[in-house]
């Protein structure tokens, strides 16, 4: 896959690449089978559903990865150090307001992406970067996650700044989260994990770096600038997390700010390892 496509655009070489990642992933219907993307910027991913909150959606992939950073030359070729980023289309009408991935009852490997300014805003709104459902088991690896999230005045539940997921597996390593953010500034409002939510999954996270990342919810709950886990369990090692904070209503008596960097609730087990945690 490449920014503008090439050639006969059949996926077949980069001569002929796609140019979008929703038509190379609806191919890939075996174990094993891998999306390469050349390093540069989408900001349309193929999907443009007016009804689906969601760029690009994955269904029932037996094993896919999705890799970015390539050069775009040789079979697949080189990696380039020029990212390859995945970002909401912010001038899509009739509703700019989208996560960037979605999937559900999926095996699926993510590596060398940029995920970025995913928002999304309906009822649910679970990951405004990426979504995993039904029970999906994800391996993110060398990826950043950059200011998803969502600020708005709409009283609804927002869980998953950058990722959210249910049931499953969730390994997280060698990445970034920087900067998503949840923030509601009004009434009968809850944010849930600026940078994560879980429920029900069983979480791996293993040198990453959290940065920035809030949950903000000034009139009710907000749980977990970085980390909002429920359920499942969950093994944490290795991880810097700098500056995540929850954000309350200094006055309002129903405010309630829980976990700056991590909420965890009714799991079986949580392990944090060799962290650092500042500010």
């Amino acid at each position: 896959v490449t920014p503008t496509g090439a050639g006969i655009a059949d996926g077949t070489s980069w001569a002929n690449a796609y140019s979008n990642l929703q038509e190379a992933v609806e191919e890939c219907i075996y174990a094993g089978d891998m999306v390469c993307m050349q390093a540069g910027t989408y900001v349309r991913l193929g999907l443009e559903d007016a009804n689906e909150r969601s760029q690009c959606v994955i269904a029932n992939a037996a094993g896919l990865t999705i890799r970015g950073g390539y050069a775009g030359t040789g079979s697949p070729g080189a990696f380039t150090h020029t990212p390859t980023i995945l970002a909401r289309n912010e001038t899509a009408l009739p509703y700019p307001y989208r996560r960037i991935i979605r999937a559900a009852n999926s095996v699926l490997v993510l590596d060398s992406l940029t995920i970025a300014r995913g928002a999304i805003n309906e009822s649910g709104n679970h990951g405004h970067g990426c979504y995993f459902a039904s029970a999906c088991d994800v391996t993110i690896t060398n990826c950043i996650f950059a200011s998803n999230g969502m600020r708005t005045s709409e009283s609804r539940t927002y869980c998953g700044g950058a990722i959210s997921s249910s049931g499953g597996t969730l390994a997280v390593v060698d990445s970034l989260l920087t900067n998503n953010i949840l923030r509601v500034w009004t009434d009968n409002s809850f944010t849930y994990g600026g940078a994560i939510y879980s429920s029900g999954t069983a979480v791996t996270l293993e040198r990453c770096i959290f940065s920035g990342n809030s949950s903000q919810s000034c009139y009710h709950d907000s749980q977990g600038g970085a980390l909002c886990l429920i359920s499942g369990s969950a093994s944490i090692s290795g991880c810097a997390f700098y500056t995540n904070t929850v954000v309350k209503h200094e006055t309002h008596p129903t405010t309630r700010g829980y976990g700056g960097t991590l909420y965890a609730k009714g799991l079986s087990n949580l392990n944090v390892s060799d962290c650092k945690i500042i500010g």
